[in-house]
């Protein structure tokens, strides 16, 4: 196994951001996806729609602050990204 692919975990879901954390519309699926990202992840990186910002769904994922590196476009409040800045978290936006 390549070094790299041990270190960071991926996966697709919905994903709705809310101001402390990560939400999803699936229990069992968000309860599976935690116990994988905590047991075989260093890393944790959030790519998603800025339109799910602000947005809360049934089950709850990851904190905020389990968050490494959140990816947004440009159609995400900027005065709730720059909150989350301000919290120590790192925000990338895409172009």
């Amino acid at each position: 196994m390549l070094p790299f692919l041990s270190s960071m975990y991926t996966c697709s879901f919905k994903i709705l951001i809310r101001n402390d954390g990560i939400t999803n519309n699936n229990v069992s699926e968000a309860e599976i996806k935690q116990q994988m990202l905590l047991q075989s992840a260093r890393q944790c990186v959030i790519v998603a729609d800025g339109s799910n910002v602000g947005r809360i769904e049934l089950a709850f994922l990851y904190d905020i602050h389990e968050i490494d590196l959140l990816i947004l476009d440009n159609s995400a409040d900027p005065a709730t990204w720059n909150a989350w800045r301000e919290c120590g978290l790192q925000v990338m936006l895409a172009q």
